[in-house]
């Protein structure tokens, strides 16, 4: 089943219903509540009204963190996480909050929840909003053809293209997470897709393939560049909730880099960020509001807000991924926390901590002083709705900051990288750095931080594998840094077979970038989809007997699976592996909703 529920009712489209000369009967009205949309009478704000209501609300971050390295098993032998500590392996005795944290965390498919943030939940939401991106693009199209290409209004164009990039973004959300990364596009045949739905449903039962990540990632391309080619975000009355201008810049970008198209990628980053040498720091986060805030809701204001010069995009989310990192089994705890924030940097000196992750809360702790039980960041907080205040219930709200300009800044870093220029993409993370470090002045004070600039030297020698990696049995436990990986296939070793060329001269530069990467992307769910593409190795441990589950570069369960009812439908498996030589099945038979807010006519 792709989607149960083909449209979303969150909106109205008309004011009033149709009525006749009957009087007040029940024939006086349209059967249901679904609205009546005619191609010939399409009107500007029918348009806008429905590409408001279709952007998805699943959140994805959950997933991505639990099913990454960024995520230990509380109850499974661990160090502690700060190196000032007695490096002493200790286990707790939590219980997870949700069954699924247990089947996701053992790579298993998930069959024991539906609700928000499981797998589930996402396929359907993401398929939702497809669904109704399908009745714009149809309608639009439409009333086009009735109207002649020179007549069709500017904002139905811009819709249009808002749609289409929309519809591309959420097949890219869900191609990442239930298929494999992309490679190239011969081995990517080889690697099951998930289906990219074009059609506006019509009939009671449909058939859908899954085809291959290299045709899903052909198709998402050609929404994306003929949804840029009509985008204009004149009429959006709060852009940063839409695909405007430049998160659309930002999205090519990201989906390019998984694609390998490294030119492209700077180009649409140069879009956003300006070309060449110029001063990108009034476009980057600031951490020098912080010291002004004290309540966790405060930070989290600014961390989301659409004021934030930084934020591309925004989308509201229903997720509980807050609560799961409290006082729970699976935590950002241990040698997980020390590799994403809890760890020296080449100009933060002797701190063993990253003075951002400090200034902005995004080391906050349930348990104690030391964390016993991890830690979790203000970027992630709710808002939380009652639907009965009395019995405690309702929905808790979470905004995603899905595009910004630091993570757009960084993906530009890895396109420079990976097309050997050095210089260019140092330049980029010094950037991005000195973005971190505007911690303000008492904090600077408190940690004796000083305004060094990052230099092509300090990585050079800070994440050279030789002096500092992880795996260096001739250094002290400070001195080694958890990012700091070789070119073995115990680090980038694995990415030549992800399509991905690593020379030694860019393992510092790789190591620096996926330092910063981590810490950027925490809580975001995105270290997963790295983990992904660079096909770096990493494990599981679970419970006090450490069971141990690697997962490797072609080990099929680095896709989640798809939900049980899709494949009791007949939906063939995420870890299926395909024949270039047979035909590709993966069809299943959906039903259409018993109803929806919108009626093709």
């Amino acid at each position: 089943m792709v989607k149960k529920n083909i449209y979303k009712a969150c909106i109205a489209i008309c004011g009033a219903m149709l009525t006749t000369a009957c009087g007040d009967s029940f024939l006086d009205h349209t059967p249901d509540e679904r609205i009546e949309l005619n191609a010939a009478t399409l009107t500007d704000v029918q348009c806008i009204n429905m590409i408001n209501a279709s952007y998805p609300g699943a959140n994805y971050g959950w997933i991505g963190e639990l099913s990454s390295d960024n995520i230990i098993d509380n109850n499974a032998p661990h160090m502690p996480t700060s190196t000032n500590s007695e490096q002493k392996e200790t286990h707790l005795n939590l219980n997870s909050m949700d069954r699924f944290d247990d089947e996701l965390f053992e790579f298993k498919p998930c069959v024991s929840a539906k609700y928000q943030d499981t797998p589930y939940y996402i396929w359907e939401d993401e398929y939702s909003s497809i669904a109704m991106t399908n009745v714009i693009i149809n309608l639009i199209n439409e009333h086009e053809q009735l109207v002649g290409k020179d007549n069709l209004s500017p904002i139905k164009k811009a819709v249009r293209g808002e749609a289409k990039i929309l519809r591309a973004y959420c097949h890219f959300i869900l191609v990442n997470i239930f298929s494999q990364a992309y490679k190239d596009d011969n081995a990517s045949k080889n690697d099951i897709g998930i289906p990219y739905v074009t059609e506006v449903e019509t009939t009671v039962r449909v058939e859908y393939d899954r085809s291959n990540v290299a045709d899903v990632y052909a198709k998402i391309a050609k929404d994306l560049e003929e949804g840029m080619a009509e985008l204009n975000d004149t009429h959006m009355e709060k852009p940063k909730w839409h695909f405007n201008i430049a998160a659309a810049n930002a999205f090519a970008a990201r989906f390019y880099l998984s694609y390998h198209k490294y030119d492209k990628v700077i180009e649409h980053a140069d879009n956003v960020l300006g070309k060449g040498p110029v001063n990108v720091s009034n476009k980057l986060m600031s951490y020098e509001p912080f010291s002004d805030y004290v309540y966790a809701k405060d930070f989290a204001t600014y961390f989301q807000s659409p004021d934030n010069k930084n934020n591309l995009m925004l989308i509201t989310s229903l997720s509980y991924n807050f609560y799961h990192a409290i006082g729970y089994r699976y935590a950002m705890n241990g040698e997980a926390a020390r590799a994403v924030f809890f760890h020296p940097t080449p100009t933060s000196g002797n701190l063993i901590i990253h003075p951002a992750a400090v200034a902005s809360y995004q080391y906050a702790s349930y348990s104690s002083e030391d964390a016993d039980y991890g830690y979790y960041s203000f970027k992630i907080y709710y808002v939380f709705e009652y639907s009965d205040k009395i019995s405690g219930t309702g929905q808790a709200h979470q905004v995603r900051r899905e595009f910004t300009n630091t993570l757009l800044l960084l993906e530009r870093a890895e396109a420079k990288i990976l097309t050997g220029d050095y210089d260019g993409a140092v330049s980029d993370m010094a950037d991005y750095e000195a973005s971190r470090l505007t911690i303000g002045n008492t904090l600077k004070k408190a940690y004796d931080i000083k305004d060094i600039p990052l230099t092509k030297e300090m990585i050079l020698d800070w994440y050279n594998p030789a002096t500092h990696g992880i795996n260096n049995p001739a250094i002290t436990l400070r001195q080694k840094h958890e990012n700091t990986l070789d070119n073995s296939t115990d680090g980038w070793g694995n990415a030549k077979h992800m399509g991905i060329n690593i020379p030694d001269a860019a393992v510092p530069y790789m190591n620096c970038l996926n330092d910063m990467r981590r810490y950027e992307t925490m809580w975001d769910g995105l270290r997963f989809f790295d983990l992904k593409r660079w096909g770096i190795k990493y494990a599981h441990i679970i419970g006090p007997q450490s069971k141990k589950i690697e997962l490797d570069w072609d080990d099929a369960r680095r896709a989640v699976e798809a939900p049980l009812e899709a494949r009791t439908a007949g939906m063939e498996s995420s870890r299926t592996k395909l024949s270039t030589e047979s035909p590709i099945s993966g069809k299943a038979r959906v039903s259409l909703p018993e109803s929806s807010i919108f009626m093709m006519k």
